[in-house]
This record gives structure tokens, sequence and C-alpha cells, in this order.
């Protein structure tokens, strides 16, 4: 101090934080220390004065903060001076221009003609000018302005507020905000919208034409029917031509049933209110049903079916009818598109699971001369495609077998791709995740299903009964 006060500096200060036992805060403080000097002994004497600056600190800090994360710029502009000082920024280097008036009119163009976009420095300079912010600031509070700079080499948009900070004395608050990510961020939000509109437009389109077919392919099938019973009553004892009609009564009610399933399955996997049942499945079984089931229509068209399988763990839980039918939908549609005589390959395999108690397999269906493009086969695996009777389409009863497939194999963690192979081949890969099985249960199964083949059947009376009305 004695020091300090040689240099003629007899007044010191001190700014720190300090700890409030009474309030257990913490808080901004303030020393100062007067020397002064007694003229007749010579003596220093130093007189010590603390006090509470906390809110002001606090006040600066905010400041500080907010303009090394939110704001570039933030200071004051003096109408009546016409200056402009800056109390706050984030770029250290201009550090030496803090708590200084410069002309505003000067410095507005200096940063213009740095940083400005070439062709746009005219219009943002007189955006900018004091007399029209004055003219905007009449009536409203605040007056924005967007400027696109170069920084870095790159293209950033920046917007400039101003707002009235004392309207009676001319003073002007203004802050400097860089806007590019936001701006990005919304752009891309406004794109997926437009995206997402555009899709349900699609769907939407998909479903009111899948409606208009399916309802004529419907009424089709019914006029069969009614046809064909009519056919029946006129001609009564042709036992022949009564057979003949119910035969195609048969076919066109199976018909419109498989329509109306399959609608319901779909909908039912839109709306997330497919229920799928933990069973008790083994895969050695399951490949044994599905070549059982898929048999007779193998047969209609002389085709050969070649199963192949690499699994280590072979019992699992699962809806056994959801996988009969999602397999069956993919080799009926493969069927159909392969050529009379032709080979369809099914490969099962076991990939590493990142579950310990869950199992992944991958199940494969191949057929190398299948007469379909990809197109078309991306097309069937939307929800509620339709596809025209004609040249090179496939149909099967719905239409909607792919669809569901895929949506089936969504539930149990998975997906279904399709593949053109060269030529004309065609390859479904469907991977899906079921949780494993133990030991034990599968013990318990094998028991259960032992005791049910030798079940003593002699003496046991069932009861078959219908639960509508025959009359």
């Amino acid at each position: 101090m004695r020091k300090a006060y040689e240099e003629g500096n007899n007044f010191l200060s001190i700014d720190y934080r300090s700890y409030s036992r009474q309030d257990n805060i913490i808080m901004w403080a303030r020393s100062t220390i007067q020397l002064m000097k007694d003229p007749q002994s010579g003596e220093l004497t130093a007189f010590l004065y603390t006090y509470d600056i906390n809110e002001m600190r606090m006040i600066q800090e905010t400041i500080q903060v907010a303009a090394r994360y939110d704001y570039d710029i933030l200071a004051h502009i003096n109408l009546i001076t016409e200056t402009i000082k800056c109390y706050a920024q984030n770029k250290s280097r201009l550090n030496r221009f803090l708590n200084k008036e410069y002309p505003y009119e000067k410095t507005i163009q200096r940063y213009i003609g740095k940083y400005v976009l070439k062709e746009e420095r005219a219009e943002t300079l007189q955006m900018m000018q004091l007399s029209v912010i004055s003219k905007e600031l009449q009536d409203k509070d605040i007056y924005e302005v967007i400027v696109k700079i170069i920084e870095r080499g790159q293209v950033r948009q920046k917007k400039v507020r101003f707002a009235n900070f004392d309207k009676k004395y001319g003073m002007v608050f203004l802050s400097v905000v860089d806007i590019t990510d936001v701006l990005e961020h919304e752009a891309k939000q406004r794109q997926n919208l437009v995206q997402e509109l555009a899709a349900k437009n699609e769907e939407s389109r998909r479903k009111t034409h899948f409606l208009s077919s399916v309802s004529e392919e419907m009424k089709n099938s019914l006029n069969t029917v009614i046809g064909m019973a009519d056919i029946a009553e006129e001609d009564i004892r042709n036992d022949k031509m009564v057979r003949q009609s119910l035969q195609s009564i048969r076919k066109s009610t199976e018909h419109i049933v498989n329509i109306v399933n399959d609608m319901m399955d779909l909908s039912r996997i839109e709306n997330g209110t497919m229920l799928f049942k933990k069973e008790f499945c083994d895969a050695n079984i399951g490949l044994e049903l599905l070549q059982k089931h898929i048999k007779p229509l193998l047969a209609a068209k002389n085709q050969k079916l070649v199963v192949e399988k690499q699994v280590y763990h072979t019992t699992y839980y699962a809806d056994r009818a959801i996988l009969q039918k999602m397999t069956a939908n993919l080799i009926g549609f493969m069927s159909k598109a392969t050529p009379s005589r032709g080979i369809i390959r099914a490969r099962l395999f076991e990939l590493p699971s990142l579950n310990k108690n869950f199992v992944h397999f991958r199940f494969s269906l191949q057929s190398e001369q299948a007469s379909v493009n990809e197109t078309e086969i991306r097309n069937r695996m939307k929800a509620f495609a339709w596809l025209e009777r004609g040249n090179g389409s496939i149909r099967n009863e719905s239409g909607l077998g792919l669809a569901i497939a895929k949506g089936l194999a969504a539930g149990y963690q998975g997906s279904l791709e399709v593949k053109c192979l060269p030529e004309t081949g065609l390859e479904f890969v469907t991977d899906m995740h079921f949780e494993l099985a133990d030991k034990e249960a599968a013990k318990k199964k094998a028991v259960g299903l032992d005791a049910r083949n030798n079940m003593e059947l002699q003496g046991l009376q069932i009861l078959v009964a219908e639960d509508k009305l025959v009359s």
C-alpha cells in the first residue's frame, strides 16, 4: 500500500466472492482501501470499506455468458449522439473495442463492407441506417434485420435486433445472434413435413385405389356365388351341374374370406393391435409343417422346394400361426413368380444375437427363375398396394401378402428385404429375433406331446356345436 501511495494511487479496490454464513450463500463483495497521509506525523492511514456488489456482478456475468454462448454482440446505440458502444461479444480478439464509443454509421459501413455478401451490402446498409431504425422503433419496440455474412469461408445468417432501451433519451439496445443452425433445422423440419405429407397422400391414394379395386373384385366373386346358386336351383336334379356350381361358390367365397382376413390383418398391423402369442416352437418341426402345408401349392405347378438349415438353438417362443402365415405368403408369391417345374430354395440360418436371451434367425427364400421386376416387388411390399391384372403382374388372393409378411416380421424386431438376382432371380431375406425357450420347457413340451399322442380315446364324448343357426 505504501508503494501504491508513493506511485500516486491512494485508492485501491478488489472484487471477490465471499461466503455469507448468515444467509448460507456465496456472493460477490468489493473491498476498497483509501489511503491518507497525516500531514503532521507523516503516518499513512488506510480506511477499509466492504460492500455487496453481488447483483451488479451477476448482471455483468449474465451478459458475458449470453454473449459467449447465445449472442455475437450486445451493444447500445445512442440515437442522439449517433454512437455505438459494445458491452459484450464472443470474439476475444475484439475485447479491445469493449466499452468504447464509436460513430455508428462508420462502424456499420466497415462491418458491412468486410463481412456481408457483396450482392446484399446495399440493401443491408439501407435497412441498418439510423433514420430507418428510428422510424421503425417509433411504433414498435423491436426491429429485426437478417444479414448474410461470410465467416470462416462459410455463409452464415445473423439476426440483428434493435430494441427500445430508453425511448425518451434515444437509447437502443443492439444484439446480433447467429441463426444459421436454427434456420437449417427449421428448413429440414419443413422438408420432413412435406415428405410426410406426400407419403400420407400417397398412402391415402393407395388405399382409395385398393378399396375401389378390391370392391370390384369382391363384387365379381359375389356375382359368381349368386349366379352359380341360380344355376344349381334351376337344375337341382343335375348332380354334376350342382357339384360344379358348389365348387365355384366355395372358391369364390374363400376368395372373399381371404381378402377380408388379409385386410383385417394389415389393419391390425398398422394400428399396432396385432396380438403375438407366446407359444413354444421348434425350428425342425416348423420346417416340416411348412413343407407339408405348401406341398399342394407347389404340386400344382410341379415345383420343388429345397430346404436347408443351419441353426444351433432350435427351441424358441413365437406365434406359430403368424409364422406360418408369413412364410406361406412369401412362398405363395414366390411360387406364382416361378415357372412350372422350377426350384425354390428355402434357407434358415442362425446369426449371432446381441441379446443372450434371444435367437436371431435369417430366413432366405430364393428362386433363380422368377419372372418379376424389382419395382413391382417393392410396390407390393407397401401397405394396401394393388397391381392391376396384366402382363408381368403377380397377384395373390388379396394383393396384401407381402405387406402383411413385412409387418409380421417387424413385429419380431425384424425386417423383410427383396433382392433381385442376376438376370431373372428373386430372393426374399427375412431377419427376426425370438425369445429362447429353455431346455426344461422343451422337455415339458415333449412330455405333453407324448401324452397327447398316447391318449386313450375310447369312451370319450365330444360335443360339436355351430354358433350360427342352421336351418
